[in-house]
């Protein structure tokens, strides 16, 4: 628990840092008509640098974790091969999301009309599936987020520093930032994005 304490401490000072970068940026502009074009060049050389540097150190205490679908196949196959035995394995309804999900992950699923807070901070990421008209905020900084078969579903998340996956939702309305985000076959749906 002392280090997910030191990370949000460090989340903290790095937002901090971040918000400051921001104000030099906004100072800088509203007095960019007065300055000679040499120091406006020095000035953004060293707000970049600046930016560079918060950049590296939260990659460094929040390293991103990879996100892709080379072996999906090999994952896939694996996972309807492992759960054919139990009654409850349905391979054709199986999906993309629930393959890729490690065990450490946080699950919400098949609920109706219920409201979630969850922390995601230093878990691999959150998986909700099959909800309909609920709320999920999740808070602290995530790895990933699984969304598949939601229906009228409000989601709202701290910044991820992975990916978002959306598959088949109906009428949801999600807020989030992210390193990269992912909708497939999803209809009447809102995306408050941020993507880096």
């Amino acid at each position: 628990e002392n280090a997910d304490a030191d990370r949000m401490v460090a989340l903290q000072m790095l937002n901090m840092a971040m918000e400051r970068i921001s104000d030099l940026e906004s100072s800088l502009n509203a007095v960019r008509l007065h300055l000679p074009s040499y120091d406006i060049r020095r000035l953004v050389e060293a707000i970049v640098s600046l930016e560079k540097l918060e950049k590296k150190r939260r990659e460094e205490i929040f390293p991103k974790q990879k996100f892709t679908f080379r072996n999906l196949d090999k994952v896939v196959s694996a996972k309807v091969g492992a759960v054919k035995g139990s009654q409850e394995a349905n391979p054709s309804r199986r999906t993309m999301v629930e393959a890729l999900v490690r065990d450490k992950s946080i699950r919400f699923e098949n609920q109706v009309g219920e409201t979630f807070e969850v922390d995601n901070s230093g878990r691999d990421g959150v998986v909700l599936l099959r909800l309909e008209r609920c709320i999920v905020r999740v808070r602290g900084l995530g790895s990933c987020l699984f969304l598949s078969d939601l229906e009228d579903c409000r989601i709202e998340t701290d910044p991820m520093s992975g990916s978002v996956h959306l598959t088949r939702c109906n009428n949801c309305v999600v807020e989030t930032a992210c390193h990269q985000f992912r909708a497939h076959d999803s209809a009447n749906c809102h995306f408050f994005l941020h993507v880096s």
